[in-house]
Formats: C-alpha cells, structure tokens, sequence
C-alpha cells in the first residue's frame, strides 16, 4: 500500500484541497481588502505538493502507475531507486518526468510520484482527489519490429539509437541487422549484394548491433572497426510498457 505525504494542502475526506498563501496583515493589501470583498476560502491559493511513494518489495520489473483526478495545472515527476536512507527516503533516485508523451523508467524497487496541482486561468482554487499507486509486474508487453531503417530513429553523439516502441522497460531484446548493404554517417552506402561478386564479403562491413539500453530500448549498429553506421533491423522486444499522464493520473500507455 502507498504512503502518501500532503507537504502543501489540506484533506477533505477524498479530496485534497489549496491552502490560501495570504496572511492577515496582507488583507488590506490584497485583492479582496476587506471581510465583505472575501469570497473564496482559498485566496492566492498554495500548489497542492503531495508525495506518493510504494516499496514493491523486491528489485524487479515494475511498471508503477498513479490514479488521481485534478482541478487545476498538474505537474507529475516519478523517482525510483534501490536503497532506501535513515529517513525512508530514495538514495541518489532516477528522476523522470512524467508528461502526455509516453515516458520510460528502470527497474527498481523503491518508487515515488511527486505531483503538484496549481491554480490556472480556469481553477483558481486547485483540487486533486487522494491518489492511488499501484506497482505491477504483470503487465508484460511483446513487440515485433520489421524492416526498421535506423537512420529515422534519434540518436547521440556515439550512434546510439532508440527504438520507436510502447515499451518502456525491456526485459528481452533480440536484435538483427539485414546484411545488404550499410550506410555510414557521412552518408555513404555500401551494397554487399550487388557491389561485389557473389563470392565476395566485405567482411569488416558486416554489421554489429549493439544493445545500449533497455530503458528506453536503445541500439547501437557498427562494422567490425568499431564505426557507427545504421542499417536495416528487426527486433523482438519484451517488457514493461511506457507510462504517461492522463486526465486520471498515470497511465500505461497504449
């Protein structure tokens, strides 16, 4: 069960609502000005800042999601970690900010969503219902990725490139290049089919790929002199999906 710390708010049954950020000597001042001008409980309010965190009980694949509904603008950020200091806090946490693009994350076995509601043009007074987490390592997902020229993919300086897939956290990665031809970074293309006779290989052209990361799925294709090159590949991916922020909290992405 997830332990929840409200550090700026105040629950109302189910629901966690903005404290007001105006002292009294500020009355006088502010836009309300006297007790007949105060409408709104809630003035200027504070961000709602809660802490939501889950142990999952073992370092394994989790996929760890958060159901909440909000009134307000939302900022979501997931840590995880493996260690756990004297004050029950994440050692040196992974941070990952989680948006309505679909976000990866690692294995672990300690988790936290920090979420943050702040008024806006349409919720002066910002809310957000007591959230709920849930770790979860059954969510297994297998991908099967064709024909996919890695040159369309981004990349880091190195070469590295990343795959375009739902699954956040790979479990299994298997990897193959076609061994047609290669294409180098300053864009030439060697053909290994029809270039040459049959009977002969280009064999420092032969393609390597590397797997980089499994969190996100990334690759890195090179010849045998260690140079990066893309190519063409297939893959079979299996793991833990990628997660993102909805209008009900942290979902798994489709």
């Amino acid at each position: 069960m997830a332990d929840i710390v409200i550090n700026s708010g105040v629950q109302v049954g189910n629901r966690i609502e903005a404290t007001g950020s105006l002292r009294w000597e500020e009355l006088g001042d502010s836009l309300f000005g006297t007790w007949a001008d105060w409408t709104d409980w809630n003035p200027l309010p504070n961000d709602i800042d809660i802490e939501v965190f889950q142990d999952a009980g073992s370092l394994d694949a989790w996929t760890p999601t958060c159901q909440f509904n909000a009134a307000g603008t939302v900022t979501v950020e997931l840590q995880y970690g493996n260690t756990l200091d004297s004050n029950e806090e994440i050692v040196t946490p992974t941070t990952v900010s989680i948006t309505d693009t679909a976000s990866t994350y690692g294995q672990a076995q300690y988790f936290q969503f920090n979420i943050t509601v702040s008024a806006d043009s349409a919720t002066p007074a910002p809310t957000v219902s007591l959230p709920s987490m849930t770790v979860n390592r059954s969510v297994i997902r297998e991908e099967y990725l064709k024909d996919v020229d890695t040159s369309t993919l981004p990349s880091d300086s190195l070469g590295a490139r990343e795959l375009d897939t739902t699954i956040g956290v790979a479990t299994t990665m298997v990897v193959t290049a076609h061994q047609e031809g290669v294409t180098y970074p300053n864009g030439e293309f060697q053909d290994r089919v029809y270039a040459v006779p049959d009977d002969y290989i280009f064999q420092e052209n032969a393609i390597v790929v590397n797997i980089v990361s499994k969190s996100p799925p990334t690759i890195r294709c090179f010849d045998l002199n260690g140079e990066s090159i893309d190519a063409i590949i297939d893959a079979r991916i299996v793991g833990l999906p990628s997660i993102l922020l909805t209008q009900t909290g942290v979902e798994i992405a489709t």
